[in-house]
């Protein structure tokens, strides 16, 4: 595989945001600990909706809870750094928001990319049009985390990002949380909206702590969802089991991707439906 500067994605993030057809924006980009020249990139832009603040490194959640605390808007976007927004992806989102107050969540399909940032000609396609509590344990169908806009009130009254979960299992859980204790509504915008870089060397790629995570983010499901139940366990760690395999294939394991399939139909048997 290729290995590809990873601060040389953030120029690219950040100008995908700036470049949205709603300019009235603010941006604020979390430095979580850096030790390479991401700093000197971010501060190199000038727009003065950007707000940069530094902390040390906390982890994806921490970012993104770092991100919510010091924005000042009522709806909250995110995008990786190595991800992009295509330019009409918040209007787009704002629009369906705007026109249902019920919703507190809204996110998009997404095209895959490669680490260059070239469009691999994949898409990553939910097609859940409304996905419930139950639907979000059974998988994510939110995609990835650059994808969703999320009113400011869902944090109110779901708390933020759990900084003990990672590898994008942090992820999985604050939308379940969200779906559940919100009060508020998901909904997919069927829109291809955001770009989605593969990089090996990601969180979601690192596979036994991509599992872990899961497991400890479903203890976490487990304390607040009524009704949760074993099933319901077996199906969502079968499923990512199954996500694990397709990773591994793409990676050039298909050792471990039949493993992690057996092991999602051992989990589950139902999943070959």
């Amino acid at each position: 595989r290729l290995a590809v500067d990873p601060a040389a994605f953030v120029p690219d993030a950040i100008a995908s945001i700036l470049a949205q057809t709603m300019p009235d924006l603010e941006l604020v980009v979390v430095d979580d600990g850096s030790n390479d020249d991401s700093l000197q990139r971010i501060l190199a832009c000038t727009d003065p909706r950007l707000t940069v603040v530094r902390q040390r490194n906390r982890g994806l959640a921490g970012a993104r809870n770092t991100g919510i605390v010091h924005s000042r808007a009522s709806t909250i976007g995110f995008c990786d750094s190595d991800d992009v927004w295509h330019p009409e992806k918040a209007a787009r989102q704002l629009a369906v928001m705007d026109r249902e107050p019920d919703v507190g969540l809204t996110f998009s399909h997404s095209m895959y990319l490669t680490q260059e940032g070239e469009p691999t000609g994949q898409l990553l396609l939910s097609r859940c049009a409304q996905p419930t509590v139950r639907d979000l344990i059974a998988r994510n169908h939110v995609g990835n985390g650059s994808t969703p806009v999320v009113r400011r009130a869902c944090f109110a009254r779901a708390g933020l990002f759990d900084e003990d979960l990672a590898a994008g299992c942090e992820d999985f859980e604050m939308w379940v949380r969200i779906a559940c204790l919100s009060g508020m509504t998901v909904r997919l915008v069927p829109e291809v909206l955001t770009g989605y870089r593969i990089r090996w060397s990601s969180g979601s790629m690192t596979f036994d702590r991509f599992l872990s995570g899961h497991h400890l983010a479903i203890e976490r499901v487990r304390s607040y969802v009524p009704g949760f139940t074993e099933r319901n366990a077996r199906r969502s760690n079968a499923e990512h089991l199954r996500i694990a395999s397709r990773k591994a294939f793409s990676a050039g394991r298909p050792d471990l991707s039949r493993e992690y399939l057996l092991r999602a139909l051992r989990t589950y048997p139902s999943l070959v439906l």
